[in-house]
């Protein structure tokens, strides 16, 4: 990353320094050079906006009467001069990306973590308002540094006798390889498919889960798949890997087998997978113990130990004010 004047990045051949500045700086496999590829791919414009100090993959996302907003998703990743930097990223928006913009979405990564008030407060000063949550603003992670049996040891003992429990009834855990995939992915969607109708939630089409499989380069991705003796798929698992850290990204579970706890064997395996590759964080990608339909999920993820992190959030800057209260007003009517 050069100089601190921002400027576009479009040279493939400048991908390894820009993903080095991402993961040496705690930033997301959302904001990776082959992330940016990855959203090309499905149709979007992208820009690699950057500096000596920043490096922000920002998207377009179309809205009605030919409108749109741009969306940095976990980004910019920030070093140094926060506020400074920050704002450069702004004024350079305005500037030359702000035809038909209704406003700019933002999730900055600072360099310290631990000053999030410090961030939000930088945020505000420059004219952002508090969004809807976009990408997690709290998860947890396991610090994979640590031996194998500390970290069982960390787990609450209702997560480690589950564990125990599985390999009793001998669940076994497949990591599939991308070349033999297409059987092992079918019932990995018909599951996910499953899960997410029973807990109301919405997903991708399934060429996009294919797609996150094929990635390469410097993000790679697993399938896992939790079976029975008699081959039947009960817990199926997507784990991406980013620098040195596994996202525990996408999952999905059979219902009415939750004795054989395979689920549970399978996000160990994908743990000690994670601290064999030479990982040193394992993600579980989302976690809110403020939000009661996630208290569930929360509850089991806190079980395999750990500790939370949170970012400074979604947050919106809005380019044309008017479009932006109706864009507003248009969403909370339909929730």
């Amino acid at each position: 990353m050069e100089g601190r004047s921002l400027h576009y990045y479009v040279d493939s051949a400048k991908q390894n320094n820009w993903n080095k500045f991402v993961t040496e700086n705690g930033g997301s496999f959302l904001q990776s050079w082959e992330w940016g590829d990855f959203q090309e791919a499905r149709g979007r414009k992208i820009w690699r906006i950057g500096s000596s100090q920043m490096a922000a993959l920002i998207t377009e996302h179309k809205l009605p009467y030919e409108k749109r907003y741009l969306y940095a998703p976990r980004g910019p990743v920030l070093i140094n001069e926060y506020p400074e930097t920050l704002k450069r990223l702004v004024d350079f928006v305005k500037k030359e990306l702000s035809k038909e913009t209704i406003f700019l979405r933002l999730e900055p990564v600072p360099s310290d973590l631990g000053n999030v008030t410090f961030a939000i407060k930088t945020l505000r000063s420059l004219g952002f308002v508090e969004s809807i949550e976009a990408q997690p603003e709290h998860t947890l992670v396991i610090d994979l540094t640590k031996s194998e049996k500390v970290l069982f040891k960390e787990m609450e003992q209702g997560t480690r006798y589950a564990i125990k429990t599985a390999l009793k009834r001998n669940i076994t855990i497949e990591t599939v390889s991308s070349s033999n995939q297409k059987k092992s992915f079918d019932e990995f969607w018909k599951l996910f498919r499953e899960t997410n109708t029973r807990h109301k939630l919405k997903a991708y089409p399934k060429a996009y889960y294919e797609s996150v499989l094929e990635l390469s380069g410097g993000i790679e991705a697993d399938l896992f798949v939790a079976k029975m003796e008699d081959g039947k798929v009960l817990s199926s698992a997507i784990i991406i890997y980013f620098g040195k850290t596994a996202i525990y990204l996408y999952s999905a579970s059979a219902s009415g087998f939750g004795r054989y706890n395979a689920p549970t064997l399978l996000l160990w395996q994908a743990i000690m997978d994670a601290k064999r590759r030479g990982c040193s964080v394992f993600d579980f990608w989302g976690v809110s113990e403020q939000n009661p339909r996630w208290s569930g999920i929360t509850a089991y993820k806190k079980s395999f130990g750990g500790f939370i992190v949170t970012y400074p959030g979604t947050w919106d800057l809005p380019l044309n004010k008017l479009w932006y209260g109706l864009y507003r007003a248009s969403k909370k009517l339909k929730n």
